[in-house]
């Protein structure tokens, strides 16, 4: 048998063998590995802010600023607001 004789059998015994079924566990073990990356991402982030917010201090206004609000806006209860800020944000 030549060369040629040899790699033309070759090529008919590989086209006659069935074609290979796809894998269909393939999918989505990569999806649900995309999905937990991205789920981490975002948890990583959302926990970087959390941890940002948590170190700032409480910034409150001063007498400056109530006196310009109270001219802009009328006379309001700035300092109650204020509290109730503080107390919902410890």
């Amino acid at each position: 048998m030549t060369g040629y004789q040899s790699k033309k059998a070759a090529a008919q015994a590989k086209l006659a063998q069935p074609a290979q079924e796809p894998r269909l566990d393939q999918g989505p073990d990569y999806e649900r590995g995309f999905v937990d990356g991205m789920q981490k991402q975002m948890q990583s982030s959302v926990d970087k802010a959390v941890n940002r917010m948590a170190q700032r201090p409480w910034v409150g206004l001063t007498a400056d600023e109530y006196a310009e609000l109270a001219e802009e806006y009328g006379p309001f209860p700035i300092n109650q607001i204020e509290a109730k800020l503080k107390e919902k944000n410890t």
